[in-house]
């Protein structure tokens, strides 16, 4: 979780645009459809990062030194990020659907 987490902070960056790249690079860093208000899905994809890191420190904080001090924030953190994604699959769910 670590990594992909660090992985969408990187990418974040790259789409907010404080990398500093050539056309030819971001040629190849391009995707369709995310041109267009690049930082704002830049911005979203850094702080998902940040969440994501967050998680990843807490989880191998309680592995190692199981504390309570650990354990509840990760428990908690793991909670709400479960029904964020429960609901945002359920609006995906939906907005795919024939009949929405």
């Amino acid at each position: 979780m670590g990594l992909m987490s660090l992985l969408s902070v990187i990418f974040g960056a790259i789409q907010s645009g404080k990398v500093p790249m050539d056309s030819k690079q971001k040629e190849i860093f391009a995707i369709k459809g995310l041109s267009s208000g690049a930082g704002g899905i830049g911005m979203a994809c850094i702080v998902v990062g940040v969440f994501g890191l967050l998680v990843a420190v807490l989880g191998c904080c309680t592995g190692k030194v199981k504390n309570p001090l650990c354990a509840i924030p990760y428990g908690i953190l793991t909670f709400v990020i479960t029904i964020v994604f429960l609901v945002f699959s359920l609006i995906g769910f939906a907005a795919s659907s024939t009949q929405a």
